[in-house]
């Protein structure tokens, strides 16, 4: 069945694979937002363009769509496009997301991953002997970490 409907398939590469179509997506959904939004059209500053061509865009071509459309909603009545007005966060390929916005230090950052983990985890795993199993670690760890986040079961 399957090849009876798969006759034509086609790929389309990621944004970052097809970086020539980077500035003039960007230009359409700058034009497009602009006249839907009742925004006067802006030129993308060669910061802007230079930032977008080097970008991962591990969002796609989605990412970008957002992008524009909220640096033309927020519009501060600027004559160009800035990269401070696309607002992407900072990414690295195999890193991820930055947060420049981060105060604290590593210990802070662990807490805060470990009870958001917990947190998320602890409604599938119900039990601390469950959890304690699916994240390798003694269940009276377990235990005391979800008192120490002020974890409890829901009722």
């Amino acid at each position: 069945m399957y090849y009876r409907i798969h006759v034509l398939s086609y790929h389309i590469p990621s944004l970052r694979e097809r970086k020539i179509d980077i500035i003039p997506l960007t230009e359409m959904f700058l034009e497009h937002y602009s006249q839907q939004l009742s925004s006067p059209v802006r030129r993308i500053s060669a910061q802007c363009r230079e930032h977008l061509l080097t970008y991962a865009w591990p969002g796609n071509v989605r990412q970008l769509k957002n992008a524009v459309f909220r640096a033309v909603s927020m519009w501060d009545g600027s004559a160009e496009l800035t990269v401070e007005q696309l607002k992407l966060p900072s990414y690295a390929e195999g890193f991820g997301y930055f947060d420049d916005e981060f105060e604290g230090n590593l210990d802070d950052a662990m807490k805060q991953f470990e009870g958001n983990l917990l947190r998320r985890l602890y409604p599938a795993y119900p039990s601390t002997r469950q959890l304690a199993k699916k994240l390798g670690v003694s269940h009276t760890a377990i235990a005391n970490k979800l008192r120490e986040y002020q974890i409890a079961k829901r009722r």
